[in-house]
């Protein structure tokens, strides 16, 4: 997902509002995502050092 540009305080409302009471999970996911990214999350951060899972 390409970045969100800065969002207003409603639509930071609207989109907390839709996480909470959406019917449907992959809207409630898309607002988290303009959420995180608003936030300057990304779903390509770097993996955490060390020893992997096996």
């Amino acid at each position: 997902m390409k970045r969100v540009v800065a969002l207003s305080e409603f639509e930071i409302e609207t989109l907390k509002a839709a996480i909470a009471h959406h019917p449907k999970h992959r809207s409630r996911t898309r607002a988290h995502a303009f959420l995180l990214s608003n936030k300057k999350f990304s779903n390509e951060s770097p993996r955490p050092k060390g020893r992997g899972i096996y």
